[in-house]
């Protein structure tokens, strides 16, 4: 506790990853620079106690990467993988649309004394929004189980923790075609976010899409227009000069928090880990990248 965070190995990402941890588990805002003013976990320690007028109750969140970001697959396997996830997409969508046209009939028959041949045609209203809520809720499930809650981090292509971010995001991409794209700009779409972990407040306007939903802070009276929320970003880092020059590292994903701050009006990029400031305007032409200024 008492090494400096160079001595522990920490990256610029870690401490964005310790921040969001640290605001996250104890309640406390912890400044960006934090490294710089607290060398040292005891340091850091002691101005969280100072804020919370206590005694630690535990250690500094455990920062080391899961088993499943350690192991990269072979490329046939990842296909072989990502197939399988297509797959059971396809499952999920048919089987809740099976289960859809039959509580739309039953609605129809049982409670509308409609016969079997009208009942198809009747069925529809009943069964779509069924649907709708349906599939909305098995997505849900389906990030908490398998992802949990974004987190800033690193996560190499190929891995076990890429192959669950995949997974994930081509349900939510499906959800956006079949479900997303009627509700937009609706109370169902800030239920489906929230539900989903993002911190939209209500009175914010969503006319995009958001993926790495935990990862998203958007402030009051807020209103996103164009391009759709994406936490996270993809790239392929060169290794240092003094080793070879045509190696590449492996490509990584790289999930990073977007914060729009309240009255805020979005019709541009945001870059991940970039922060628009209250009451800014980012044009049609205008990309707000990460550390930049706000607008």
């Amino acid at each position: 506790m008492d090494r400096s965070w160079e001595e522990n190995g920490l990256s610029s990402l870690r401490y964005a990853e310790l921040t969001e941890r640290v605001s996250e588990v104890f309640d406390v805002r912890v400044p960006p620079t934090f490294h710089r003013v607290y060398r040292t976990p005891n340091e850091l320690k002691k101005f969280i106690e100072s804020r919370h007028h206590a005694s630690f109750p535990t250690e500094l969140p455990d920062l080391s990467g899961s088993p499943l970001s350690s192991v990269v697959f072979p490329t046939f396997v990842v296909a072989v993988l990502q197939l399988v996830g297509i797959m059971a997409h396809v499952g999920m969508v048919v089987t809740t649309a099976i289960l859809s046209v039959y509580f739309g009939e039953w609605i129809a028959r049982d409670h509308f004394s409609v016969d079997m041949g009208s009942a198809c045609g009747v069925s529809v209203p009943f069964g779509v929004p069924f649907f709708m809520i349906l599939y909305s809720l098995c997505v849900l499930v389906m990030k908490w189980i398998v992802i949990g809650r974004y987190r800033p981090r690193e996560v190499k292509v190929n891995t076990g923790s890429y192959l669950c971010w995949w997974f994930v995001d081509c349900g939510v991409y499906l959800w956006e075609v079949l479900v997303g794209t009627f509700i937009l700009d609706t109370k169902m779409s800030w239920m489906f976010y929230t539900l989903g972990g993002a911190k939209v407040d209500v009175s914010t306007e969503l006319q995009a899409f958001i993926r790495e939903f935990d990862l998203c802070t958007v402030g009051s009276d807020a209103c996103i227009i164009k391009h759709g929320v994406r936490c996270r970003m993809f790239d392929s880092p060169v290794k240092e000069e003094e080793e070879a020059v045509d190696e590449v590292r492996s490509s990584l994903v790289t999930f990073r928090p977007i914060r729009m701050g309240k009255g805020c009006m979005i019709d541009g990029m945001v870059c991940p880990g970039a922060s628009v400031g209250d009451y800014s305007h980012v044009t049609k032409t205008s990309v707000v990248v990460a550390g930049g200024p706000n607008p």
